[in-house]
């Protein structure tokens, strides 16, 4: 028997081995789809800004910063916040400006402190609504013209109430810099106050709504197209299904 197990010794150590490679490559593979699913997860809710977005459809359709309380009326939904985007020429170059109603945003958003340099979220969204025209400034933008909160900036925002509107040439205090804004799609930008952009260029029409819920995504988006995309031409994005 001694013999036996001696020789069987060779093959019991080799199957040690492959059950050990099994479970090590098991649980290496756990972890790595762990690892996707959160950062799949992290990505969707910075390409969206929030449990949903809601894109109205452009012309006719396009609604004002109110249509957010319409949005809320819906079951589960616990937030809604209005966002414009814009374009003006910061200097030389047209930048990205974003629109936006900091008393709402806050709780619609997704906005960690991280985002933001020596200043909390919460912080960057009371100095906002505290100066009307406040603005936050992207930290590439502000390494690239030496900008630091207090300073004066200039931007070049279009009048849209005519055809080819002419541009308004507009000055916004920076209360804070920013590293990233959920739904950017560049590293330079700046967010200002919404009623501020909107008394330049003579456009209410909103480019998207950011909503919070407190029921699935999916099934959130769903009841907002089954209330309301009878009313308007919408778009409806969930992080459940990003």
């Amino acid at each position: 028997a001694g013999k036996s197990i001696i020789r069987r010794a060779p093959k019991i150590a080799s199957a040690i081995v492959i059950v050990s490679l099994a479970l090590s490559f098991g649980i290496s593979l756990s972890i790595f789809i762990n690892t996707y699913q959160t950062q799949k997860s992290t990505d969707a809710r910075y390409s969206l800004g929030s449990d949903i977005k809601v894109t109205i459809a452009s012309g006719i359709h396009q609604q004002p910063a109110a249509f957010a309380q319409m949005i809320e009326q819906v079951s589960g939904v616990t937030a809604a916040s209005p966002v414009q985007l814009s374009q003006a020429y910061v200097g030389s170059t047209l930048q990205n400006v974003y629109g936006i109603d900091p008393q709402t945003y806050v709780n619609a958003s997704d906005m960690p402190d991280s985002y933001f340099v020596n200043i909390s979220a919460n912080q960057a969204m009371a100095d906002m609504a505290s100066i009307q025209n406040g603005a936050l400034v992207s930290e590439e933008m502000a390494k690239a013209y030496d900008i630091v909160p207090g300073d004066p900036i200039i931007i070049s925002l279009a009048n849209t109430a005519t055809v080819n509107g002419p541009t308004v040439e507009t000055r916004l205090q920076v209360v804070g810099i920013i590293r990233f804004f959920p739904t950017a799609t560049n590293d330079t930008f700046v967010v200002m106050n919404q009623n501020f952009m909107q008394t330049i260029t003579r456009n209410d029409k909103i480019s998207y709504f950011l909503v919070r819920t407190s029921a699935s995504p999916h099934d959130v988006a769903a009841s907002i197209q089954d209330k309301l995309g009878s009313q308007v031409s919408m778009k409806t994005e969930d992080i459940d299904t990003a």
